[in-house]
């Protein structure tokens, strides 16, 4: 008569797997994380608003192109016969009642540190309040944007205001005349 050998394992105690919340990412309640996760997470924070500012492009028909990591912007935005440099910056929080994004590039810990941008180094800012949802794109080379908490259903409502006013102000500053057809 012969005998079924069993195979190691088979007949076991199943594995205890860990509690469910333990398998859940870092980022599962974003925006209501401590500071230190979203500091931890900073990359994967920023990549979300640039997602957020190629999904708004698309849906109003542009096709944005992702920069190299090395440009000093994020995007080439073909606009008319430009190409527009597209500088994607992302905050989490408020502070004093304002979303406040130093235009600066690079990594503090890094040998280079953090530095202005060079006054020619993009054409265009998207400045996303990521908790919100919100985009404000602007022409204008401020060392410091600051976005008022109060204009935030305004962004989440006609985001693409901001865009517009921001290539009329693009066309004045090169002498053609502003676009046509604003309602601010």
């Amino acid at each position: 008569m012969s005998e079924q050998l069993s195979f190691p394992g088979l007949l076991a105690e199943p594995p205890v797997l860990p509690e469910p919340q333990a398998l859940l990412p870092a980022l599962i309640h974003y925006p209501h994380v401590p500071s230190a996760v979203r500091c931890g997470h900073a990359k994967a924070i920023g990549k979300a608003g640039e997602r957020l500012v190629d999904s708004l492009l698309l849906r109003w028909g542009f096709r944005s192109i992702e920069a190299d990591e090395s440009e000093a912007f994020d995007r080439f935005l073909p606009h008319q016969e430009a190409l527009l440099r597209l500088q994607i910056k992302t905050v989490t929080q408020a502070h004093q009642g304002c979303f406040s994004f130093a235009m600066q590039q690079g990594y503090g810990p890094s040998p280079q540190g953090r530095r202005d941008y060079a006054e020619d180094a993009f054409d265009l800012a998207a400045l996303v309040i990521l908790p919100a949802n919100a985009v404000a794109f602007t022409a204008r080379k401020l060392p410091v944007h600051r976005v008022s908490a109060a204009v935030i259903p305004r962004l989440q409502e006609r985001p693409q205001e901001t865009l517009i006013a921001a290539l009329s102000l693009l066309e004045t500053m090169a002498g053609r005349p502003a676009l046509t057809g604003l309602a601010l």
